[in-house]
């Protein structure tokens, strides 16, 4: 009886140890099914995060090929717009050499060493005949010798103001009206700006500029910090050689930009000498 007892318990002991065992691992394969389950879980965050990043990746690169595009189209409709003006672009197989466009297209230009896609164009300038630049995109650098570049002032600064008051009398002899750029048509920092005589006698203008509001007055602020002269009114209006604009008749510059709200101001001289300012609020 003893030893049956004896072989009971002993075998109770190592029953009891059994099931200690057996939790153990039930234990341990929860543990390592957790482990699993957060590797898991971690693999598929990453894999998440790599598709956020890829798909990122690929939205950049397609909006920077939209804007490449949308420049090269630009050159485009800058030569539609103002044929009379002139332009240079560079190629992707040679990016330091500037190459005169005498011709265009819709898909590519022609250059004098021959035709050249709109795709392989890696930069491009567009100056008025008379060198001033209108409009670039890309790698300018140092731009071609005919070119004059903004950056390159050679006016000093001018300080001017005017208000709106001061442009009663002048406003009567013109209409101002601003509408879509034709190079830019969707940026509204870019847009037209026609004057249209509505007085009795012609008037040509002195000199003109862009201001910007600052209290109740208006301040000249140009890219060169001066004004804009007589002779650049006639280019980049397409006035007629003798700077006159006619009774009736409607000059534009349908690139031009600034910042809205902007006043564009024009000191006009009528056929009689009498001098005023004028101007239009672009908002």
């Amino acid at each position: 009886m003893i030893a049956a007892s004896s072989n009971c318990l002993v075998t109770r002991r190592r029953s009891g140890q059994s099931g200690a065992a057996r939790i153990g691992e039930c234990l341990s394969a929860r543990l390592n099914m957790r482990r699993i389950g957060h590797a898991g879980e971690t693999v598929m965050k990453w894999i998440a995060l790599a598709g956020l990043a890829s798909f990122i990746v690929a939205a950049v690169l397609a909006a920077r090929r939209v804007l490449r595009d949308d420049a090269r189209q630009r050159l485009v409709r800058h030569l539609a717009s103002q044929p009379s003006c002139n332009a240079w672009v560079r190629k992707r197989s040679d990016p330091r050499s500037w190459l005169r466009v005498t011709e265009w297209s819709d898909g590519a230009v022609q250059t004098e060493e021959g035709a050249l896609k709109l795709t392989e164009i890696v930069a491009f300038v567009v100056a008025y005949p008379s060198g001033d630049e209108l409009d670039h995109w890309g790698a300018l650098g140092e731009p071609p010798e005919a070119v004059h570049h903004w950056l390159k002032k050679e006016t000093p600064p001018v300080a001017h103001e005017l208000t709106e008051r001061m442009l009663e009398a002048g406003n009567r002899l013109v209409r101002f009206h601003f509408g879509r750029s034709a190079s830019r048509p969707s940026d509204r920092r870019h847009y037209s700006t026609s004057l249209t005589n509505v007085s009795n006698q012609p008037f040509r203008v002195r000199r003109f500029a862009g201001y910007c509001p600052e209290g109740d007055k208006w301040v000249l602020s140009t890219i060169t910090d001066s004004f804009f002269t007589d002779a650049q009114f006639v280019e980049w209006y397409g006035v007629g050689a003798d700077g006159w604009v006619q009774p009736g008749e409607t000059v534009e510059d349908p690139s031009n930009y600034g910042s809205p709200p902007v006043l564009w101001a024009f000191e006009l001289e009528t056929s009689d000498g009498t001098t005023s300012w004028a101007g239009g609020i672009h908002h």
